[in-house]
């Protein structure tokens, strides 16, 4: 298990800018994640500004909360529990770790939480000294594409904006939905 706050920075791209950043960065090879999202029917993690989901990859899974600040720092607490691959890909979550455990906290036993939806992201990093830069080419239920980049740092005292960021990298800034929210506006797409 390990909680940690960190601090993201995150901006949709075209796949042409996503095509030239690919080629300026020295990116690692990308690897395959799936993430299969949770919450109630009534939407109780997503009032409170929490995303609940299990990740798989191919060696290892594991499930996360990740909570936010409510002051607009882009700040997130993160709490994860290791899962196995059969127990990632069985999508079921765990009672015997910490999400659960602050899931009871807040008085959302996991018997309240059904999947939300299924997403499968091929993720490239690249570290940099203010921190793990991330370009992600997200495909949704509708077979629908993305691509986003990210700028993760653990330091809110990291004087770089997005603003900043963003205008070293020559990228517009454009409003962005998180992944949960992405993910439900391409299943409406299907109905």
């Amino acid at each position: 298990m390990t909680t940690a706050l960190e601090r993201e920075f995150k901006n949709p791209l075209t796949q042409a800018e996503f095509q030239r950043i690919l080629a300026q960065y020295p990116f690692k090879p990308a690897f395959q994640q799936s993430n299969l999202y949770f919450d109630t029917p009534a939407g109780d993690l997503k009032q409170r500004r929490i995303g609940l989901r299990i990740r798989c990859f191919d060696t290892k899974g594991e499930q996360t909360l990740k909570i936010s600040h409510h002051d607009q720092t882009h700040a997130l607490t993160e709490i994860t529990d290791p899962l196995t691959v059969a127990q990632a890909q069985a999508g079921q979550l765990q009672a015997n770790g910490q999400v659960a455990a602050y899931l009871e906290k807040i008085g959302l036993p996991l018997n309240l939480l059904q999947p939300l939806g299924l997403i499968t992201t091929k993720r490239r990093q690249c570290i940099l000294p203010i921190g793990l830069f991330v370009l992600d080419e997200t495909t949704f239920p509708d077979q629908t594409t993305d691509y986003e980049i990210e700028l993760e740092t653990q330091s809110a005292k990291h004087p770089i904006t997005s603003t900043a960021w963003l205008a070293q990298l020559a990228i517009p800034q454009r409003p962005s939905l998180n992944k949960i929210q992405r993910l439900l506006k391409h299943q409406r797409s299907l109905v």
